[in-house]
């Protein structure tokens, strides 16, 4: 591992110079900006608004997420949301054919498809669909506000902030996964690569170390997008060890 000269050894170092102030932890999330707005009874909730309002609350626009053919690359959407598209499309069944219509739609007619399904759904039927739909974890986006982690996924970068100290960037459709530092992180450390407390964890995880390009790299075996599951380990791993050096 190199290291700079005449830094302070990484596990002794508590950084002070790069924390929030009271304001911008105090401010509202994303979701419950959401929450607010879905709240005003003047407002109606529809597939349509809803992605209005994450487009200009999370900077997500959902349409051109379809239209661009980004999103979750699945071979069959969950269990519901095929059964209830089946249902929207006046099918008896679910049949190979049908399955394999379903999977030709734009992620925007499927997820109206199964809403129409849903009598009075709620602001988190929304929140469920997105995620079935396009593998977009809204609170699990919103969560990573102050996490010091910069995302990019869907073509885009749904998080970025001079404080922080690691980019999770996600490739199109979500098949493959690359970790590495930012700049702070080696301008604050002195290192210019992961301490192996780190490697160890990211490599259990089955990421690969590509040392020349100086990343954590995980591929999905089966060109599918990577499991939401493989996704949460990973922004947990990354942020325990987030917290346990920098957030004090």
């Amino acid at each position: 591992m190199k290291r700079r000269k005449n830094i302070l050894p990484f596990f002794g170092l508590r950084n002070r110079t790069y924390t929030f102030n009271d304001r911008e932890i105090n401010k509202p999330s994303k979701m419950d900006i959401l929450n607010t707005f879905f709240s005003d009874p003047n407002i109606t909730l529809t597939g349509t608004t809803f992605r209005e309002a994450i487009k200009d609350i999370f900077g997500l626009n959902l349409i051109e997420i379809s239209n661009d053919g980004e999103g979750a690359k699945l071979s069959v959407y969950a269990e519901e949301i095929m059964t209830g598209v089946t249902k929207a499309l006046d099918q008896k069944a679910r049949s190979y054919e049908t399955d394999r219509h379903i999977m030709t739609l734009k992620k925007a007619e499927v997820m109206d498809l199964y809403l129409s399904m849903i009598p009075n759904y709620s602001p988190e039927d929304l929140v469920r669909t997105v995620n079935l739909v396009y593998g977009i974890n809204l609170p699990g986006i919103s969560s990573l506000e102050h996490a010091r982690i910069s995302l990019y996924t869907k073509s885009q970068w749904l998080i970025k902030n001079d404080h922080d100290l690691v980019v999770i960037y996600t490739g199109k459709g979500d098949i493959d996964v690359k970790v590495y530092p930012t700049s702070l992180f080696t301008s604050i450390t002195g290192l210019t690569e992961f301490p192996d407390e780190l490697k160890n964890n990211l490599i259990s995880l089955g990421y690969h170390h590509n040392q020349i390009e100086n990343e954590f790299y995980y591929r999905s075996p089966n060109d599918e997008s990577v499991p939401n599951l493989f996704k949460e380990k990973t922004i947990k791993t990354i942020c325990t060890f987030i917290d346990k050096h920098f957030n004090h």
